[in-house]
This record gives structure tokens, C-alpha cells and sequence, in this order.
């Protein structure tokens, strides 16, 4: 629940704050993801999957036709703490067809479910545009791979991400 209190905050204050600035721009965008994540922990002996649910947001600037910079924050509905994460994603893309962009996806993911990771996350992203105002969105990202020496426990924690997202001004010219 903290969360929801937060995102939806964080929503009203991204919208107010960039509103004015953002819709004479055309570079910027905001999306909402909904994720479903498969964490796997095994050793020796034993392997867990789990399926984590969550939501994320994300802010970004379309710096080039080729090539945009997202911030990102999101929290895991599952856990007990409503754990947060947030990150910087990079996004070198091509334009497939006239309304279908392909992604490739880079960056840093901190929070508390990453702890052991170097958070290097890499992924791939699909971009349905119908609009140059809207587009739907589907990624699939590999946020950590983490190794626990002293126990023997490995993890790895990778997701499907689908979501919505609004560009402000109309998109590119």
C-alpha cells in the first residue's frame, strides 16, 4: 500500500513539474509498466522459482531518433515491504516499421532485492505506436544475477515489463 501512496505521488508531481515544459518539447516521455518478474535461487541441492507482480514508471528523453535515457522507479506488489528499486536505463533503438520501434535495453537497477547484484541490467524492448502521442510497450529485461560465496546460493531475477506511454508534445517532429 506505501507504494501506491508513493507512485501515485510521484505521478502528480512528474505531471505538474514537466507539464509545461515537456508538452513544448517533444523529447520527453511517461510510461507505466506493469511487471511480472521470474526470480530463480538454487544450489547445490534445490531450485526456487517465484514469480514476483509489480509496477514501475518510468521518465525519459528521446535524445535521437536512435537512441533515448530513462529514469525508472518501481516496487514489487508481492513482497511484504513493498520493496522499491529505481534506475537509469539506456535505450539504443531502430524504427522496424512505421509504427514498431525494437530496443535494445542497458543500465543500472538499485534497491534492496538487487543487493548482491553489480545491478548491470540488459534487456530487449518492443514499441507499438499507433500514435505520436501513445504507445504500448514490451520488454524483457535480466536485472541481476547474484552469487552468495558464503552460502552457495546463486540467483538470477528477470522479467516480462508491458506498459503504456504518453510522449508530451506529440514525439518527434
Amino acid at each position: 500500500m506505501k507504494f501506491n501512496k508513493t507512485f501515485a505521488a510521484l505521478v502528480a508531481v512528474l505531471a505538474l513539474v514537466f507539464a509545461g515544459n515537456a508538452l513544448a518539447a517533444k523529447k520527453y516521455y511517461v510510461g507505466v509498466e506493469k511487471t511480472e518478474w521470474d526470480v530463480v535461487l538454487q544450489n547445490n541441492v534445490a531450485r526456487v522459482d517465484n514469480e514476483i507482480d509489480g509496477k514501475q514508471i518510468h521518465f525519459g528523453y528521446q535524445a535521437s531518433e536512435n537512441f533515448s535515457i530513462e529514469l525508472v522507479y518501481g516496487a514489487n506488489d508481492d513482497l511484504d515491504d513493498d520493496e522499491t528499486y529505481y534506475g537509469v536505463l539506456l535505450r539504443p533503438q531502430t524504427q522496424l516499421f512505421s509504427i514498431v520501434k525494437a530496443s535494445v535495453i542497458m543500465g543500472l537497477v538499485r534497491g534492496p532485492l538487487f543487493e548482491e547484484s553489480d545491478g548491470f541490467s540488459w534487456g530487449f524492448g518492443a514499441e507499438f505506436t499507433p500514435s505520436k502521442i501513445f504507445s504500448l510497450t514490451a520488454d524483457w529485461i535480466h536485472y541481476a544475477d547474484e552469487d552468495d560465496q558464503a552460502t552457495g546460493i546463486s540467483g538470477r531475477i528477470s522479467g516480462l515489463n508491458l506498459g503504456v506511454r504518453l510522449r508530451f508534445g506529440g514525439g518527434e517532429d
